[in-house]
């Protein structure tokens, strides 16, 4: 057994971990996909998002933005190459 009060063991349960949980079973959006993908991608992301990402985002909506804001990059490298030498 535990030496621990009842009061201890409740102000455990009520702790600020609770709702934590309960953000573990909701998926990010594609806007906090894309959010995340460019922050990432600028190598600003935080680590606290990061271990969100992996905890609650999916695998094949990271892939979906990170080959489409890849795309977008290229595409924009280009245009501005071409708009230059013309």
């Amino acid at each position: 057994m535990t030496d621990q009060k009842p009061n201890e063991q409740a102000s455990q349960i009520d702790s600020p971990a609770a709702p934590a949980v309960e953000n573990l079973t909701r998926s990010l959006s594609w806007a906090e996909t894309i959010r995340s993908g460019l922050l990432a991608g600028l190598g600003v992301q935080s680590s606290s998002n990061r271990e969100r990402d992996f905890q609650q985002g999916s695998v094949m909506r990271f892939v979906a933005v990170g080959v489409g804001l890849t795309a977008a990059f290229v595409l924009s490298l280009l245009f501005l190459v071409k708009a230059l030498v013309n």
